[in-house]
């Protein structure tokens, strides 16, 4: 077994780097992700197939002999609230760079030192690009708990990160797992406004407003539209309730709000082309959403906003090549009268 030295250097060079915190636990021959085969079966992932990866169930389907996982994690909060300035309500952590970008070279650096540490180390990095349980593994590596409304919180700075996995099959001095500090608190669950958090630590992400918004490429179902207001990309509610989110602190300045992002209004959205919503969010997470589904959601708060003025907007694309998108603009009108 490698010595302490060699765990307390690889996570000072993990702070070096630049990341808020940083875990290690360790992996066991029948070490498997239980819980995730009930989510699964109850179809609460929704049309999420990449969550079907049996791989998921264990990291050594995805690094042989895999011994070690070290979790990072990387702060994005930016400290001034400013949610009342977005006509149409894109989450925090898509405010600006994609986080893919900056952390994955971050944990390449970490992986380098690593195997330069333990020559002929194997290490395999993630940023939830890989079929990994991260929260699973950051709650066994002590960064944080998972939370009731299925968000790792830390005590040391609130749910605002980003997680990153580095797989290693050597084998590490792993840190004790995080304990539970939710206690009686309920404030997620009551404060979800489609009620998607359907039992403390269990989500129905086909009710979950990101889920709706950002990983569903069909229509929006109609009894939920009304329930998701402005919301034109995530929602933050769970986390914006969270009593431990009172001790957020600045996060990655490399995060920190575009003004363009911001500032813009719903008028000017549904405006976009194609080819002007690829320009404008060039490099952020809203990209996901791909174009159709953004348009789709900024009609879904139209609808919701009770402005006459938006009506003309709305109107236009009822011309729209694309079915999807004229049944949600026929919603939105008929929601404004």
């Amino acid at each position: 077994m490698c010595s302490m030295g060699t765990e307390e250097k690889l996570k000072q060079k993990a702070l070096e780097i630049g990341f808020s915190r940083v875990g290690i636990c360790k992996v066991d021959s029948d070490d498997q992700v239980n819980h995730l085969s009930d989510w699964l079966s109850k179809n609460f992932h929704g049309k999420m197939q990449y969550m079907e990866n049996p791989k998921r169930i264990s990291p050594r389907n995805v690094l042989n002999n895999c011994n070690t996982i070290i979790i990072v994690l990387l702060n994005y909060r930016w400290p001034e609230d400013s949610e009342e300035l977005q006509e149409g309500m894109i989450s925090k952590y898509a405010w600006a760079t994609d986080y893919h970008r900056v952390m994955l070279p971050m944990l390449e650096q970490l992986s380098d030192f690593l195997t330069h540490e333990i020559p002929g180390a194997a290490a395999k990095a993630y940023v939830d690009t890989g079929p990994i349980s991260e929260k699973y593994w950051a709650q066994k590596a002590g960064v944080g708990w998972i939370g009731k409304h299925t968000n790792v919180l830390s005590q040391q700075g609130s749910s605002w990160f980003f997680i990153g996995v580095l797989l290693t099959d050597a084998i590490l001095e792993p840190d004790p797992p995080a304990i539970d500090h939710c206690g009686s608190c309920s404030e997620c669950i009551e404060a979800c406004p489609t009620r998607a958090i359907v039992a403390p630590y269990v989500l129905d992400s086909r009710l979950c407003i990101s889920y709706l918004t950002i990983e569903l490429r069909d229509s929006i179902p109609v009894e939920l539209r009304p329930l998701i207001g402005n919301r034109i990309f995530g929602c933050d509610d769970c986390q914006d309730v969270c009593p431990w989110n009172r001790f957020a602190y600045a996060g990655d300045p490399r995060f920190n709000p575009r003004p363009e992002i911001l500032g813009a209004s719903l008028k000017e959205y549904l405006a976009m082309t194609p080819e002007k919503f690829r320009k404008r969010f060039e490099g952020t997470n809203v990209l996901r959403a791909k174009y159709r589904g953004f348009i789709r959601n900024c009609l879904v708060a139209a609808g919701n906003s009770n402005r006459a003025d938006l009506r003309p907007d709305i109107e236009r694309h009822l011309q729209s090549d694309d079915e999807m998108i004229r049944e949600h603009a026929q919603w939105a009108l008929e929601r404004l009268n």
